[in-house]
């Protein structure tokens, strides 16, 4: 196996990441990456091996975790949930699968998948747009990890460095630009991990 092997990524969204940009023709998968990749409208397909252990991965909203609201379910359609965030708002979410019944959901995104632009950007009805200002920042090597306020919400977003790009400051005001497919409804009525 090793001998066919295009890369060894050091994170689990890598294999599904590398396969969704044509990085690599195939790999392992956990397979709820693959099949969000699948349900994302990726040109991908996902499949288990005929002979396997199967380990399912559990998931968990840990409490304190970044970029988790709650938020009142306000109205369900076939492949949409609207979901009311305090301090946010009105969020329409496409939906490819399953959505807990809860009347209360928390809406959770991860730091990578947000996108920080000017303030004055024209915004492009595809992604949800939230306005927001730096208020600190932390170089962590690859990226640049940022801490904003947006409303009364802090919120983490993770900014990875080109040659020439600017580092933004604190203070500056900005627009972040979320893809609804990269946010996650998560039943808020588990048990939590402190």
């Amino acid at each position: 196996m090793a001998g066919n092997s295009s890369a060894l990524t050091e994170r689990s969204f890598g294999v599904p990441d590398g396969i969704n940009n044509g990085q690599f023709g195939a790999g392992p998968v956990i397979d709820f990456f693959g099949l969000f990749s699948k349900f994302s409208n990726f040109p991908v397909e996902f499949v288990y091996p005929e002979t396997t252990a199967i380990v399912p991965a559990n998931i968990a909203l840990i409490s304190g975790a970044k970029n988790t609201g709650e938020g009142r379910v306000t109205a369900r359609e076939t492949n949409k949930v609207s979901l009311y965030v305090d301090a946010i708002g009105e969020l329409h979410i496409p939906v490819n699968g399953e959505v807990p019944e809860d009347d209360v959901l928390a809406a959770s995104f991860r730091p990578h998948t947000l996108q920080i632009h000017p303030a004055d950007t024209r915004q492009d009805p595809k992604f949800i747009w939230l306005p927001g200002i730096i208020e600190a920042s932390e170089f962590l090597g690859e990226f640049t990890r940022y801490q904003i306020t947006s409303g009364n919400t802090r919120i983490t977003a993770d900014q990875t460095h080109f040659s020439g790009q600017v580092k933004l400051k604190t203070g500056q005001a900005v627009a972040l630009a979320l893809p609804p497919s990269q946010i996650r409804l998560l039943p808020t009525s588990t048990t939590r991990i402190a």
